[in-house]
C-alpha cells in the first residue's frame, strides 16, 4: 500500500499531505481573526450499478484540509478508495462514468485531489437564505491505469443556496457545471 497523494514518476508521493499536516499544526495556524482550520476524516461505502449495469461497491475514505472564516470556505479533499466491480469500471470523483478499458475487477489507492473554495455571497438569516459561488478543480493523482482516475484535469464553477430551517437544520441546493478532462481519444460528458 502506498501513503502518498501526489505522482510522481507513477509512484505516489506523500508530499502534498505531509504539507497540509505540518501547515495545520504550525504556531498561528488558522491564528486570524475569524479563520478556522480542521481536518475532517468522511469515510463513505457506496454499491450499485450507477447507471452503467456493471455492480459496483466503492469505499471512500477521504481525508479533508477546510481552511474556513465567516465568508468562505477552502477544501482540500485527498481520497483513498477501494473498488470491487463483476466488470472494469472507471471512477471519476464520486461517480462511475462506466465501463474500462482492460483493468481489474478490484483495484485501491490513491484518488483524485479535490481543490474547492466557496465564497458567501450573500449571508442569510433565518428568514434569508445564504447564497454562496463554488470554484471546483480535480487534479489528477489517481492511477488511471486501475481505473480510479482519468488522469486529466477536470474544472468546475457553480453556485449553492442555503436555508436554515429551525435551530439546527438547514436545507441546501447546489447546482455545479463540471468540464471534464479528456484523455486522448475518449470523450466524457461534462456533468
Amino acid at each position: 500500500m502506498r501513503l502518498g497523494f501526489g505522482k510522481s514518476r507513477g509512484r505516489a508521493s506523500p508530499a502534498l499531505p505531509l504539507f497540509f499536516l505540518f501547515a495545520a499544526t504550525l504556531p498561528g495556524a488558522g491564528a486570524e481573526a475569524g479563520t478556522r482550520t480542521d481536518f475532517r476524516f468522511l469515510p463513505a461505502y457506496f454499491s450499485g450499478d450507477y447507471g452503467t449495469g456493471i455492480d459496483t461497491s466503492i469505499a471512500y475514505l477521504p481525508m479533508i484540509l477546510v481552511v474556513s472564516s465567516d465568508r468562505q470556505e477552502f477544501r482540500v479533499t485527498v481520497p483513498f478508495l477501494a473498488i470491487r466491480t463483476s466488470d472494469p469500471v472507471l471512477y471519476l470523483n464520486g461517480e462511475v462514468i462506466g465501463p474500462a478499458p482492460g483493468g481489474s475487477t478490484s483495484e485501491s489507492g490513491p484518488g483524485d485531489v479535490l481543490v474547492q473554495d466557496e465564497v458567501f455571497l450573500v449571508q442569510g438569516t433565518a428568514r434569508r437564505p445564504w447564497v454562496s459561488g463554488i470554484l471546483r478543480i480535480k487534479l489528477p493523482t489517481a492511477d488511471e491505469t486501475k481505473g480510479l482516475g482519468s488522469g486529466e484535469a477536470d474544472f468546475g464553477a457553480g453556485v449553492a443556496v442555503m436555508q436554515p430551517v429551525g435551530h439546527a437544520w438547514n436545507l441546501i441546493g447546489s447546482w455545479l457545471h463540471i468540464a471534464r478532462g479528456d484523455p486522448a481519444g475518449l470523450d466524457y460528458r461534462d456533468t
